[in-house]
């Protein structure tokens, strides 16, 4: 059973998502020497000179340092954010780039220009030895742990991006609930499917418990994000899969590789931003907490059924126990209202009811009751 309604509805309602260097100066004790010859003398205040030039330049360049650093973080955080393009535009990946040339100046022995460099690199597995030197310098710096989590997957060595998964994990920055959410997410893919994410949650999350709690090993995962890399395309090239030729991964991309990989069971996150989903949103089929990927219709409503009574264990649906757990589990609220539809149209009142107490406390906690109810009324 496909719904035009339904989809609308997920789109719009679908959950989205260094410290400075100090700077060394040096403490120069100038002597007394009345009684040294005028050569002494001069000899002294030129040293001195010296000394206060150097800390001149001391300061210009730990100043120049911290605004290369505020100036990456900038570019590199709004290049994550985009909503129609996981990889940084030319204009952000100019400015990145510049700010990495001109630490090298200033800092060429600081963890930030060793980091940036490689973030600059977009998963450029070639860069891996700046992303090493990073390492040494701050082997706890969470950022640190992420690429390396990304680049261990990137070349298949799967033990030890699981050991720094679990230092994420550790961390708090991957959380109990996303990892519980990400399990349902791997439950609501076919069996031996692809699953394609956009984000860190759902990415990480599903590698997670895919990879630690073993949970649906079948499922192929593949990042969005980890596409900008070229070692990571040609290993799933190895694998089976076509990749699109553009360098960059975008909406036209992500379309593409859908398209010529749809014998592959393909899924998505529902958590993908609506710009990705509109263009193929007529070959797309909710199921659970992604939408499969077909060229021909597919029916729904006894999948949904089955997963929401079986398969899902909606750990969200039952204790959101922070704000982004409340907001993810919005996203069981399109199979709701597919089930309650489908329920409707055969008079099982008892369901429609028993889905209605479940669609308003999902809809309270997420603060999405008024859109629910809208919903509930034109059904």
């Amino acid at each position: 059973m496909r719904n035009a309604l339904i989809i609308v509805f997920l789109l719009m309602g679908g959950f989205i998502y260094a410290q400075n260097q100090t700077p060394i100066e040096d403490s120069i004790e100038e002597s007394e020497l009345d009684t040294e010859s005028v050569k002494i003398t001069t000899k002294a205040k030129k040293e001195s000179r010296s000394a206060k030039k150097q800390k001149v330049e001391l300061k210009k360049g730990y100043s120049t340092s911290a605004s290369e650093t505020q100036k990456f973080k900038s570019y590199k955080s709004a290049s994550t954010v985009q909503r129609t393009q996981r990889s940084p535009s030319v204009a952000q990946q100019s400015k990145m780039n510049e700010a990495v040339t001109n630490l090298e100046e200033v800092a060429p022995n600081s963890f930030e220009y060793h980091y940036f460099k490689y973030a600059a690199g977009n998963y450029n597995t070639e860069l891996v030895a700046d992303l090493n030197e990073a390492e040494k310098l701050r082997p706890r710096n969470i950022d640190v742990l992420i690429q390396k989590t990304a680049y261990n997957i990137i070349i298949d060595n799967k033990v030890t991006a699981i050991s720094y998964l679990k230092r994420i994990y550790s961390s708090g920055k991957l959380s109990k609930s996303v990892v519980n959410y990400a399990e349902d997410i791997l439950f609501s893919v076919p069996k031996n499917g692809t699953l394609i994410t956009h984000g860190f949650d759902d990415f990480y999350g599903t590698y997670y418990a895919q990879s630690v709690n073993k949970t649906r090993p079948d499922v192929k995962i593949i990042s969005l994000e980890l596409l900008q890399s070229e070692t990571y395309r040609k290993n799933l090239k190895k694998k089976g899969y076509q990749i699109p030729s553009s360098k960059i991964v975008d909406i036209q991309f992500f379309k593409k590789l859908c398209s010529e990989n749809s014998s592959k069971e393909i899924s998505v996150s529902v958590t993908t931003p609506k710009e990705y989903l509109r263009p193929i949103a007529k070959k797309l089929f909710l199921s659970g907490l992604v939408m499969m990927y077909s060229n021909s219709p597919k029916e729904n409503f006894n999948r949904n059924e089955h997963l929401w009574n079986f398969d899902l264990k909606k750990h969200l649906v039952e204790n959101a126990v922070n704000e982004k757990s409340k907001q993810l589990s919005a996203n069981y609220l399109p199979m709701l209202f597919i089930l309650r539809k489908g329920y409707n149209s055969i008079g099982a009142k008892k369901k429609v009811k028993e889905i209605d107490k479940v669609i308003d406390a999902i809809s309270v906690q997420s603060r999405k009751y008024e859109k629910a109810q809208k919903l509930k009324a034109s059904y």
